[in-house]
């Protein structure tokens, strides 16, 4: 199944991957992990991108992002990506691609959400890097968890939406039927979520998302 045209709808929180060139390892040591985060940092406070979740793995990147305007989400990750890769191949003095040419990323409905967080944060347990999700320093989990705090989330928006008290037993659930439909939208570009979600993200985008009947598709 082909990519769409990115989608980006203004005010409602997307699914972002990036990941390394040939799926090659993109961070190497603390430095690396702290010097991204402080790029998407700036980048994100510039340009209008709220960060819900984020996690930092080896050689990809998962965020939950909700943009202020279409430009905000390409704008951040284009700037972000750009500048985390100049200064890794002068630390590596190394040339070439760090990073995979395309970003991967798609709206999420309200029901795809919180499945969404899960599966962000749950990342690093699930790869086998940590026994606990809230143990691997390098996602948003310790901060929805309590345990920090964090200056490049949106933790007034997560406030609103959720309290962390009941996070840790949640973080560790995960719903597989929503998880393989949010990766699907990933890869696809196509929104998963309700005919009425993909109602609202026509209107806001202008563009036909919703699939025609098979007969209807064979007739066009």
């Amino acid at each position: 199944m082909g990519r769409l045209r990115r989608v980006v709808v203004p005010g409602v929180a997307h699914h972002v991957t990036q990941r390394g060139n040939n799926r090659r390892q993109v961070f190497f040591c603390d430095a690396d992990y702290l010097c991204y985060l402080d790029i998407l940092k700036r980048h994100s406070t510039a340009f209008g991108l709220s960060i819900l979740a984020y996690c930092l793995m080896p050689n990809h990147v998962h965020l939950i992002a909700e943009p202020e305007t279409a430009a905000a989400l390409s704008t951040t990750l284009q700037r972000t990506q750009a500048e985390y890769a100049l200064y890794r191949n002068r630390r590596s003095e190394a040339t070439g691609h760090l990073w995979q040419a395309r970003f991967h990323s798609c709206a999420l409905s309200q029901m795809h959400l919180w499945p969404a967080l899960r599966y962000v944060e749950r990342n690093p347990s699930r790869a086998g890097l940590v026994g606990n999700s809230v143990d691997w320093p390098w996602s948003s989990a310790r901060a929805h968890c309590g345990a920090t705090d964090s200056a490049l989330l949106d933790l007034r928006r997560w406030a609103a939406l959720q309290t962390g008290t009941d996070w840790p037993e949640m973080l560790e659930s995960e719903e597989a039927q929503l998880v393989e439909a949010i990766r699907r939208g990933s890869r696809t570009g196509r929104p998963p979520g309700s005919t009425e979600f993909l109602e609202v993200v026509e209107h806001a985008t202008g563009r036909r998302l919703r699939r025609l009947p098979r007969t209807l598709a064979l007739a066009a």
